[in-house]
């Protein structure tokens, strides 16, 4: 088995999808564990650059070179935000499968897409499959695993617990069923509804959006390093407030988007970020704000 990248002309079983936005310090190591992948089928990368202001597009085009037909780029105008550069990567992607590695991620394991495809191309019932993931804080170094909380299988109702608010004896979990830099995904199935572009985050409203159509698998082995850096979304600043009110607002939209087929168990998730919110404003001597959040866990 050997590094089997895409060549040009021919289509990949999978393609690596890649976001970035000045990520020139990291990017060239998120390529190369993309490229040292083993396998016995062809894959691609698309890199969407969003708009950096560094030196990232000079890294990524320095790799082209290096790997030519193998990586795609596809630059912008102007910064687009979060969602629409990750929608714009998704599509792009023309393998049979979806792989995804942020620019400041990396992955690990040389046979971390054989093994993931393997499972799926052997359980046609199964759309998505995970791997665990090693957290990297880069400002002290520190590192633990990413889920704590080991789970095998998971339908739709299964992967509503498997948030932060089902996992309070797990607090060093990652607030979703697995880091989407270890997913892949059967690609062609979502069309993404026009609400998705508005979420604040990119990764649990797509992990429950896929289960529609099929089961997730997570593989319990370290496979990928999730950088937590001191810009984007994993910043050492993150708002839990923001965190907490963007989750609420894309649950309501995935309960229509099941025709609220689940309704019992997304109550259940929006109750706890409500009280969660309210116990945050009641620290902060937000009286009147506390119990409005306080009544709505109610409701």
């Amino acid at each position: 088995m050997g590094s089997n990248v895409n060549k040009i002309g021919q289509k990949p079983m999978v393609s690596i999808c890649t976001t970035t936005y000045n990520r020139g310090k990291y990017i060239g190591q998120a390529i190369e564990s993309c490229m040292m992948q083993k396998t016995n089928f062809q894959f691609d990368m698309i890199i969407c650059d969003n708009c950096s202001t560094d030196n990232t597009v000079e890294v990524i085009e320095s790799y082209i070179q290096k790997y030519p037909g193998k990586i795609k780029l596809l630059k912008a105008d102007k910064n687009y935000g979060l969602m629409l550069n990750f929608i714009k990567s998704i599509e792009a992607g023309t393998g049979k499968y979806i792989a995804d590695c942020d620019g400041d991620d990396y992955w690990t394991d040389e046979s971390k897409l054989q093994k993931q495809v393997d499972f799926l191309e052997a359980n046609p019932d199964f759309v998505m499959c995970f791997t665990n993931t090693m957290q990297l804080n880069t400002a002290t170094g520190k590192q633990n695993p990413a889920k704590e909380h080991i789970w095998d299988v998971a339908t739709t109702a299964e992967l509503l617990t498997y948030n932060s608010i089902g996992l309070q004896d797990f607090q060093n979990d990652i607030h979703c069923p697995g880091h989407v830099s270890s997913i892949v995904f059967r690609n062609n199935i979502l069309k993404f509804p026009d609400w998705y572009k508005d979420c604040y985050i990119n990764d649990e409203p797509l992990f429950l959006m896929l289960s529609k159509y099929g089961k997730a698998k997570f593989l319990n082995e370290m496979m990928t390093v999730y950088r937590m850096t001191a810009t984007g979304y994993s910043s050492f600043d993150f708002s839990h407030l923001r965190d907490w009110e963007g989750r609420i607002h894309f649950y309501e939209k995935i309960n229509e988007f099941f025709d609220r087929e689940f309704h019992r168990e997304i109550a259940v998730v929006i109750k706890g970020y409500n009280l969660k919110i309210s116990r945050f404003y009641y620290k902060n001597k937000q009286y009147m704000k506390s119990v409005g959040y306080l009544l709505k866990s109610f409701y």
